[in-house]
Parts: structure tokens; sequence; C-alpha cells
């Protein structure tokens, strides 16, 4: 059963996420605001669980750092679109190249590694450094 509205916290027990991630996610994606209530909490309607929802794919699953998803959210305009068009978004984000994996003793020559995933690896650099700016 679904419920009128959730609580930051039992959306990052939804998520697996934690909170200081969804008030990040709020910050740097400006179609993502959680309303308050009169003690001044957050509270999430379904359409907001719909959305970080499909942003945690985004991000875990297909490992897309939070500027690129917003720059893709950005030609939406509103939140209804975002959702309306959700297969697509994901559609879009499948075709990102995967960031080759780090095994032991390999050594990756970075002339090999293309222009999307040397940008791909600098905007996940740049979004840690940004969180561990804020912390």
């Amino acid at each position: 059963m679904k419920k009128l509205y959730y609580s930051i916290g039992e959306i990052c027990d939804l998520l697996g996420v934690e909170q200081h991630i969804i008030r990040y996610w709020e910050k740097e994606l400006p179609l993502l605001k959680a309303k308050k209530n009169r003690a001044g909490n957050r509270i999430y309607m379904n359409d907001d669980l719909e959305l970080l929802t499909l942003i945690n794919n985004l991000i875990n699953i297909k490992g897309q750092s939070i500027k690129l998803i917003n720059h893709n959210f950005s030609e939406f305009k509103t939140k209804a679109n975002i959702l309306k068009n959700k297969q697509n978004i994901e559609n879009q984000f499948a075709s990102v190249p995967d960031i080759p994996s780090k095994k032991k003793d390999a050594h990756i020559n970075t002339t090999e590694i293309s222009d999307d995933i040397k940008l791909l690896i600098q905007n996940e650099i740049e979004d840690i450094l940004s969180v561990l700016r804020s912390s």
C-alpha cells in the first residue's frame, strides 16, 4: 500500500542510501525539492519517491554522475515530464560505455581510455570532491 508521504528516513531505507546523499541530490537537482511539514522536516510524495528511485538507479546501477543526470533532466523542465519519459531517460544512459574495472596487477594505459570514460571519471571525481568539501 502506498503512503501519502514519506519522511527522509523512510526514503533512505527504501533506496538504501544515507540522508546526506538525498540532501546532496536535492542541492544538485533543481527539479528535486522536498516539501516540508510544519516541524520543518522533509516530506516526499509518491512522485518524489519515483524520481528519487530513478536517480538512485542512474547513479548506482548505470554509474552516472549527478551532473550528467542534471544536464539530461534539464531538457524535460518538470518532474512530471521526467517521470513520463522515464524509460527514454534510462535508455539514454544505457548507451554510455562502462568504465573498465580495475583488476589487481592490471595497468591501464590512459591512451586506451576513451574521452567519454575520461569525462565520466572527471565528473565522478568532481562530485566526490564536492561532497568532501561540504562535509
